[in-house]
């Protein structure tokens, strides 16, 4: 989910006329292969590319790596885990979330800010249309690992709706 949500911003990015690049590592190069576009720029970890943004979605990165990144440039930070950042901005479409969870960095939280691949957020209104009525089926998944045991936490909140709505749930071996 990390590299699809940074490729899905590279994506919009590039639209308006940026140009991005994609740390290039064993994780993160099958995903490039199979998803990214030809105006994505793919570094491997030895180069050093001039940039005005670095954007971090890792949830292993500590403060002092993230200030390391901060050196030459401005930094955002992708997080969904309300979590302590040395950014300039942070991303979190978390649903609920505030803002001054992230104080003093600004943040752009809740889901008005969920970085949602075009192509799905394209077909939105059609999809609401045909539904022609409430959701009858939610689909639970948090990709390939459940950190923090938030799949059950998401069945514990909608099994009350079970009668009325169809769960699936979808779960890495992570």
């Amino acid at each position: 989910g990390h590299v699809m949500w940074c490729l899905t911003l590279a994506e919009a990015l590039t639209g308006l006329g940026a140009a991005c690049a994609f740390l290039d590592t064993h994780a993160t190069a099958p995903l490039l292969d199979a998803f990214a576009t030809h105006d994505i720029e793919r570094v491997d970890e030895a180069q050093t590319w001039p940039s005005d943004w670095v954007v971090l979605d890792n949830y292993r990165t500590t403060l002092d790596e993230e200030a390391g990144w901060r050196a030459g440039s401005r930094l955002a930070v992708i997080d969904d885990l309300a979590r302590p950042h040395a950014a300039d901005l942070v991303v979190d479409p978390s649903f609920g979330r505030d803002a001054a969870t992230y104080a003093p960095a600004p943040a752009l939280t809740g889901p008005a800010h969920a970085l949602v691949r075009r192509g799905f957020a394209d077909r939105r209104r059609d999809a609401l249309a045909r539904r022609g009525g409430p959701a009858r089926r939610a689909l639970i998944a948090f990709g390939l690992t459940d950190v923090g045991g938030i799949t059950q936490a998401a069945l514990d909140i909608l099994l009350p709706l079970a009668g009325e709505v169809r769960l699936e749930v979808v779960a890495g071996s992570g």
